[in-house]
């Protein structure tokens, strides 16, 4: 069967870069690229424009890779836009003459020249991108808040002050509070086991790795969040790889969980000296916390 060509999807590709970087220079990061044809496409589909742009909600907000650009694309994605890290105008030029109507070749070009005109040639435009795709497209506000979160324990620092505490403390909170049990049940328990483990890691753990396991903690979880995302919140991606990550997710949703477990009895054998007021009252709290049922919640 002859390959078919996203010939839309193409031209407006070609389009945005030639008009953000037109002198080639290494300006465009493919992270930033992802989150601007994010934007893109959305203003595009309110003007009755679907380019079906692949991609998918993930660890780094909307995301794609070049090998399902590679797929539908006249010339190679991968060979003929992407330098080392860096998203290029294409050295081969398409003739896209014929394949895109003049109504949507306007539309296009005036939706990209707006976009230019919002973030071209601003200082850590990037950013300011990747806040509004977060802002406006986020499938949850878990994952807007989350990266507050990723943000505010970031922090290139051995001691975890008191005022950090309270500020990582408060932003679980927040998570706790959106994080959307009805839409993924199964995540629950490992959502509140990764909660408690944190909270249990800033009071207990020595200073000296406090912030090292509450970053290692973090990025378990979120990894296998996103996993779960990407299986729900995705556009023209190939049967086959939503069929690969729904395969693996199961192995992967227990690994995880017995990561975060490992490290919170650690913490626990190691660190912790409970006290035996209310003792079978927490007991049972704990017992209930973590067997939230898997469905049907």
């Amino acid at each position: 069967m002859e390959k078919e060509y996203n010939q839309l999807l193409g031209y407006t590709i070609d389009k945005l870069l030639q008009t953000f970087n037109y002198n080639r220079k290494p300006i465009m990061s493919r992270f930033h690229f992802f989150k601007l044809m994010n934007l893109l496409d959305q203003r595009l589909r309110k003007q009755n424009i679907d380019i079906k742009l692949p991609g998918y909600w993930y660890k780094y907000g909307f995301y794609s890779e070049e090998r399902f650009f590679d797929s539908v694309l006249v010339n190679s994605f991968t060979e003929n836009y992407v330098i080392d890290d860096n998203i290029y105008p294409p050295t081969i030029k398409t003739d896209y003459n014929g394949k895109v109507s003049i109504k949507e070749a306007e539309i296009i070009s005036e939706t990209i020249r707006y976009l230019y005109d919002q973030y071209g040639g601003k200082r850590e435009y990037g950013d300011l991108i990747k806040e509004e795709s977060y802002r406006l497209y986020s499938p949850y506000r878990f994952n807007t808040i989350f990266q507050e979160y990723i943000y505010i324990t970031d922090v290139n620092s051995t001691h975890v002050s008191e005022k950090l505490k309270d500020n990582i403390n408060s932003e679980l909170d927040k998570l706790l509070l959106e994080f959307p049990i009805k839409s993924f049940p199964e995540l629950a328990s490992i959502h509140f086991e990764w909660d408690d483990t944190t909270r249990l890691v800033l009071d207990c753990a020595p200073d000296e790795i406090k912030l090292s396991l509450t970053k290692h903690l973090r990025d378990e979880f979120w990894e296998i969040y996103s996993k779960r995302i990407r299986i729900e919140h995705n556009q023209n991606i190939p049967d086959y790889a939503k069929r690969k990550w729904k395969l693996s997710y199961e192995s992967e949703l227990a690994e995880a969980n017995k990561t975060i477990e490992n490290i919170r009895c650690k913490v626990l054998s190691n660190y912790y000296n409970p006290s035996e007021e209310n003792k079978e009252f927490v007991k049972k709290l704990m017992e209930d916390i973590y067997n939230i049922p898997s469905e049907g919640a």
